[in-house]
């Protein structure tokens, strides 16, 4: 049963999101890194920019992540950094660290233009453009 549940959500996040005048699928591997690609630039259209630099943070963790208009971000927090591309695709952020695997997709929901909150749980705060 476990397995199915996984299956079921993966296939879930990779089934083609919608807008309201426009169809986008999920990102392969190769549209990673793209930063002026037609998805990216449609969804920037209808929401605020996620380019810049961003913190999140608890009791116990602190994370800065930057995103840059080429697709590509940096990530710090709790001694460790990576690096790797990003992309947005309706209301989904996808992140592939460099030499790793995908990270599973992220709902992210933006708060104003320095605000958002990813999977309803982690909210980051801008630091700059």
């Amino acid at each position: 049963m476990k397995n199915t549940t996984l299956a079921t959500s993966l296939i879930l996040i990779l089934t083609p999101l919608s807008t309201a005048s426009n169809t986008l699928a999920a990102p392969s591997d190769s549209d990673f890194g793209k930063g002026d690609n037609e998805a990216l630039q449609v969804q920037q259209s209808h929401t605020p920019s996620v380019v810049g630099t961003w913190q999140w943070s608890s009791h116990r963790h602190e994370e800065n992540i930057t995103f840059r208009s080429n697709g590509t971000y940096k990530s710090e927090g709790d001694g460790k950094t990576t690096s790797g591309t990003w992309k947005i695709v309706g209301n989904q952020l996808f992140q592939k660290p460099n030499g790793k695997a995908p990270i599973p997709a992220s709902a992210i929901v933006f708060e104003g233009n320095n605000a958002f909150t990813l999977d309803g749980a982690f909210r980051y705060t801008r630091v700059s453009r």
